[in-house]
């Protein structure tokens, strides 16, 4: 089910028949695991581990102690309202877009409170990054679902999360997927789907990849 607030954003989308890349923002485009870890530094926490995921990586450095999910989430939200400061863009990112956008529609799709959307879109377009952009909350294969059955289309999805790529291999199966994840070391501990797909932190690789399968 998508979210009400998505949906109304994806609504408003001007219809287009061309192509279409949908593509992740965080670890994607900008580079968000380098920054976490300089502001849970900043407030007296680390990752333990290379893990794909939050809960139960992060720990306070003082006692050893778990993080709490209160403790997590605050530091997202810091890290969100700062993102103009704290997220700098992937290599190359800005450079391969701008490129795939002159035969294929571009549609930013993140995972980041909505309040949020506004401070990412002018971040971006500040980085000559500038593609329709739609907050999301829950898994973004009802969002592509929805996408799919508005045209005939191709589409791609690029993502960094391997519980997003597949949501939208179960809810629409003919999109072309690519796992991108800038930060080597959570790649590389990231289960690849069955079937695979490309995993790359490369986007030279994932612009060629893409180029082929909706060229």
């Amino acid at each position: 089910m998508i979210d009400p607030q998505t949906l109304s954003q994806l609504e408003a989308l001007k219809p287009t028949t061309r192509p279409l890349i949908v593509c992740d923002v965080d670890e994607v485009i900008l580079h968000l695991v380098a920054p976490f870890e300089i502001l849970l530094g900043e407030r007296g926490m680390e990752l333990r581990k290379k893990l794909v995921k939050l809960t139960g990586n992060v720990f306070h450095l003082s006692d050893g102690r778990e993080a709490t999910q209160e403790d997590i989430w605050d530091t997202l939200n810091t890290l969100f309202e700062e993102q103009a400061e704290r997220q700098n863009p992937v290599d190359m990112a800005s450079h391969v877009l701008e490129e795939l956008s002159i035969e294929f529609d571009i549609l930013l799709l993140t995972n980041l409170p909505h309040e949020y959307g506004d401070l990412r879109r002018h971040h971006l377009a500040q980085l000559n990054i500038d593609y329709p952009l739609i907050t999301n909350s829950g898994k973004k294969g009802p969002a592509l679902d929805w996408l799919s059955q508005q045209s005939a289309r191709k589409m791609a999805f690029i993502d960094d999360t391997y519980h997003h790529l597949e949501s939208v291999r179960e809810h629409a199966p003919d999109v072309f997927l690519i796992h991108f994840m800038a930060d080597e070391k959570f790649r590389n501990n990231t289960l690849p789907l069955d079937p695979p797909v490309l995993s790359t932190g490369d986007w030279r690789e994932a612009g060629a990849a893409v180029q082929s399968a909706l060229g």
